[in-house]
């Protein structure tokens, strides 16, 4: 799959405007006349890329942002917080897919919600009008666009607790109680982002850590998962690329973010790490 994905970004160059800013200055009209036809990939791909990397950097914004969050004891936002960096990662790797939700305004009109995805067998996207859920839609399409690392179950659950800890006041109004406080703890000390901290010398501590990581542990460990693997994937199309530069700036931008947000120096510095393995395969 790396190989698929850095041999057809190795020539793009990265377009410094997003796709929603390059179809929003179009008139109503002409977006309807795009519906149902197939655009050349040329026309879209630099955007699409674009967009990719800025979904990135938000869901490492995101991931940092859940664990300065749940270090307060803010457990209702934390889980709505890790529930869109897992989102807006997969709809980072869904980018790089050629696949896009993109919803668009027009003045005095109804705005309208469209669906990109890249065409089988051919360099040309196929362009059409979507009515349903978009969230449902994106994170059902990672499922089968990358089988290896997510499942319909696994998005159907996710989106639901955010549902649930973002809506429904009966799991909001609960963030104060002695349990949620709890949670925000071993939420806020145990960083899950290490692939080597389950690792124990002690059956009771090893026993102890496997439990929190199946309660809620997952959340944090998996979005990582998908960040990390994102990040891979860049530095491998950056090593192809003709724009190799574009990429090591792209890179070092999300060091620069890294280091003025606040949250747990552990899980900036595995982020960081991530980041920096990137750019050592680049320069």
């Amino acid at each position: 799959m790396m190989q698929s994905l850095k041999k057809y970004w190795s020539n793009v160059q990265p377009s410094y405007r997003f796709l929603k800013e390059t179809l929003q200055i179009k008139p109503r009209d002409k977006i309807e006349k795009l519906i149902n036809q197939k655009l050349e990939r040329d026309t879209l791909d630099p955007y699409m890329l674009k967009d990719s990397s800025e979904f990135l950097r938000l869901s490492i914004v995101y991931l940092l942002g859940y664990k300065y969050l749940v270090c307060g004891n803010y457990l209702a936002w934390g889980r709505v917080t890790i529930y869109y960096s897992h989102f807006y990662v997969a709809n980072c790797l869904l980018r790089l897919k050629g696949f896009a939700l993109v919803h668009l305004n027009f003045l005095d009109e109804k705005p309208m919600r469209i669906r990109i995805d890249k065409a089988k067998n051919e360099p040309k996207y196929n362009i059409q009008k979507c009515r349903y859920k978009p969230h449902q839609i994106i994170l059902k399409r990672f499922s089968e666009l990358y089988p290896n690392l997510s499942s319909k179950e696994l998005e159907k659950y996710t989106i639901q607790q955010r549902v649930d800890w973002n809506y429904d006041l009966f799991y909001a109004s609960q963030t104060t109680h002695k349990y949620a406080l709890t949670e925000a703890k071993d939420r806020c000390r145990y960083n899950f982002l290490d692939p080597n901290y389950g690792i124990s010398h002690t059956a009771e501590e090893a026993e102890n850590y496997e439990d929190m990581m199946a309660n809620f542990g997952f959340e944090e460990a998996g979005t990582g998962d998908y960040v990390k693997y994102a990040i891979e994937c860049f530095s491998e199309i950056g090593k192809e690329s003709n724009h190799r530069e574009w990429y090591i700036s792209f890179l070092k931008g999300i060091l620069c973010d890294i280091d003025v947000l606040k949250s747990r120096i552990e899980t900036k510095d595995e982020c960081k790490k991530w980041i920096s393995d990137a750019l050592s395969q680049l320069t």
